[in-house]
């Protein structure tokens, strides 16, 4: 009962007063007028910087698997797919498929993949964080400013304590063989294993080829997303400022950590509409940016994952074990696509 209530009733609670928090004080003729004006050519040109951002995001996985037998097709076939089952399953949970899917395809760990795909989240939140460390030290002196600079300075110091862990692997390691030493169980043993092993997937995070090359990666791909973000703030009513395109990026994105309903319905508009809004964007202009950037990334990922899922269906789905629950859930609900 206490995990029914923890995955599947509190994301809804929290996504339902997301979604009265946001609308209690949009104007809908506002805001579907709005949404009428568009600029058909910036959305359409947002939709297709999407779609490139996610075919590279495929070619900087590879990166992480160096060792792995994955060419880029498998690659962008299982990636498109774990983003739509995140849009599908609560909890980011499309994670853990793309993991059970990327180990059967590259033929090693599921942990180990598992391990890459943190590795892949890290380097994005990295990423974000310098987007906003610079956007947040570049906003003029003020109450709001302040408010902001104390925020960057908090992903400012997540982020050299992530990177310090990372660094770190040979004294994780001795404390582990401590652990072991000390306490020589089968079971605890075994976790120690699966730690090691997860841990082993940030190895490219601390070589210094690998690193360059996952770091050029990384900002190569989210300036594309920032100009996504860029085109569809500019969509309606003209051009707006590369310091609220990096603060729609950055809310959105952040917002979707936190737990709620499969795709962070509700929970990114309301955050991201707060966030413009604070900026100085009327509240329905906001509300219209957060939703049509949000169905972009549900058009891109659902039609990419459903090719996806008919591509690889016969090749690995088919043979992984279906006692997973969220193979078992995934299954179920492509199964109505």
């Amino acid at each position: 009962m206490r995990r029914i209530v923890t995955r599947h009733i509190i994301p809804w609670i929290i996504t339902l007063a997301a979604i009265f928090f946001v609308s209690r004080d949009i104007d809908v003729t506002s805001l579907l007028s709005f949404l009428k004006q568009g600029h058909a050519g910036l959305l359409t040109g947002a939709v297709l910087i999407t779609i490139c951002s996610y075919m590279f995001r495929a070619r900087r996985w590879q990166v992480f698997l160096p060792t792995a037998n994955l060419n880029y097709k498998n690659s962008l076939t299982v990636l498109i797919f774990g983003f739509l089952m995140n849009n599908l399953l609560p909890a980011r949970a499309g994670e853990f498929v793309r993991a059970h899917l990327g180990a059967k395809i590259a033929g090693c760990s599921k942990t180990f993949v598992l391990a890459t795909i943190a590795s892949e989240r890290i380097a994005d939140g990295l990423c974000l964080s310098g987007f906003f460390l610079i956007f947040g030290l570049s906003i003029e002196s003020g109450k709001d400013s302040v408010d902001f600079r104390w925020v960057t300075y908090a992903f400012a110091l997540v982020s050299v304590i992530v990177v310090t862990l990372i660094l770190s692997k040979k004294q994780i390691f001795y404390c582990l063989d401590i652990l072991k030493n000390k306490f020589d169980y089968p079971a605890f043993n075994f976790l120690l294993s699966r730690i090691r092993l997860f841990l082993e997937g940030f190895e490219p995070l601390r070589e210094p080829s690998a690193l360059l090359t996952i770091f050029l990666w990384s900002i190569f791909i989210w300036t594309l997303e920032l100009l996504v973000f860029y085109s569809v703030g500019s969509a309606y009513g003209g051009l707006i400022s590369l310091h609220t395109a990096v603060l729609f990026m950055v809310s959105s994105n952040f917002s979707s950590l936190i737990p709620s309903a499969p795709g962070a319905i509700g929970v990114i508009e309301a955050v991201a509409t707060e966030a413009l809004v604070a900026s100085g964007i009327e509240r329905e202009l906001a509300l219209a940016m957060v939703l049509t950037q949000h169905c972009i990334q549900f058009l891109v990922t659902g039609l990419g994952g459903s090719i996806a899922f008919q591509l690889i269906k016969k090749q690995v789905y088919s043979s992984v074990r279906t006692d997973i629950p969220i193979l078992q859930s995934s299954k179920k609900i492509l199964a109505r696509l």
